[in-house]
């Protein structure tokens, strides 16, 4: 009677000990394009309905078997699924939903009124050559004559928009002059 007992006290243990284990899976998830790891990824086992977080280096650990299936959400991730084989640990790759752009660092200097209707001049070098000829009478050597390019530039759409752009750097230059003598720091004074 005693060796009944022990078997089948021997016969419970092991087969509560068989139901009884719990597998774990673990792996590290990762951004597809970039490589980098990625914190606070959702993952939830369908098949047992658990679900965890993983750690902010990326790794989890979640209790699973073989036959679970995972899902992995992120925001501005698309969701991932995963159906467990013999698999230890996992690597998991999430692809953004949007494109990152790597960041822009725009420098500035302070160039002077001067210096800077200087580069106005050189960068828009047609209007302040050829097209801002606006001397009708050409006085030459050899006599007194009509300019054909000061008309040209008077009657014409290209010679008026040429005009035109002089006058608005002109006016940027005036008013650049007057915003460098009376900054900030000058008013504030008065």
């Amino acid at each position: 009677m005693k060796i009944w007992l022990i078997i089948a006290l021997i016969y419970t243990i092991s087969a509560n000990g068989t139901f009884a284990q719990v597998k774990t899976v673990d792996g590290i998830v990762f951004d597809a394009t970039s490589k980098e790891r990625i914190a606070k990824v959702k993952v939830a086992n369908i098949t047992s309905k658990g679900s965890i977080y993983n750690n902010l280096q990326a790794q989890f650990t979640v209790a699973a078997q073989k036959g679970d299936v995972l899902v992995f959400t992120k925001e501005g991730y698309f969701n991932d699924t995963v159906k467990l084989r013999d698999e230890p640990s996992l690597a998991i790759y999430l692809k953004p939903m949007a494109i990152s752009l790597r960041p822009v660092y725009i420098t500035g200097r302070f160039l002077t009124p001067k210096s800077q209707l200087q580069a106005n001049r050189e960068l828009y070098n047609k209007a302040y050559g050829s097209l801002a000829n606006h001397d009708l009478l050409n006085i030459s050597g050899a006599g007194v004559g009509l300019s054909i390019d000061a008309l040209y530039n008077m009657l014409s759409r290209q010679g008026r928009n040429a005009t035109h752009l002089r006058e608005t750097i002109d006016e940027a230059y005036r008013q650049s002059l007057v915003d460098a003598r009376f900054n900030q720091s000058t008013v504030a004074a008065v």
